[in-house]
């Protein structure tokens, strides 16, 4: 107990650091993951204006912040469809909000299937 309090609250932990290194080493390739995370965020955001249920917040992350009617029907909706989703809704002021993560474009397809045949 006492070594936890000299630990930071956001602590590093050596894999995270290694990978921060390997990053930092290859900025060509880190560029292109962002540039691709980017892409696919602008797309996710883009076929997700039209739903008639749930609106995007602007992001500039590489994850979506979705306000829904009901953030429990719409994460147990997501899941059976086998897309794992964040609820944020236990959050003050983020009452019906679900976090999605940026994928891969197959796995974001899979979500944007399931979220257009999301219960209205």
């Amino acid at each position: 107990r006492q070594l936890r309090k000299l630990v930071p609250p956001f602590a590093v932990s050596v894999m995270q650091s290694e990978c921060i290194r390997v990053a930092l080493e290859n900025p060509g390739y880190m560029h292109e993951r962002v540039q691709g995370i980017v892409r696919e965020r602008d797309r996710l955001t883009r076929a997700l204006s039209d739903h008639p249920t749930w609106t995007v917040s602007p992001s500039s992350g590489n994850f979506l912040l979705i306000r829904t009617p009901d953030a429990q029907q719409a994460f147990d909706h997501l899941l059976t469809n086998g897309v794992l989703v964040r609820r944020q809704d236990r959050h003050f002021g983020l009452e019906g909000c679900i976090r999605v993560t940026v994928g891969t474009r197959a796995e974001n397809d899979v979500f944007l299937r399931a979220a257009h045949a999301a219960p209205r």
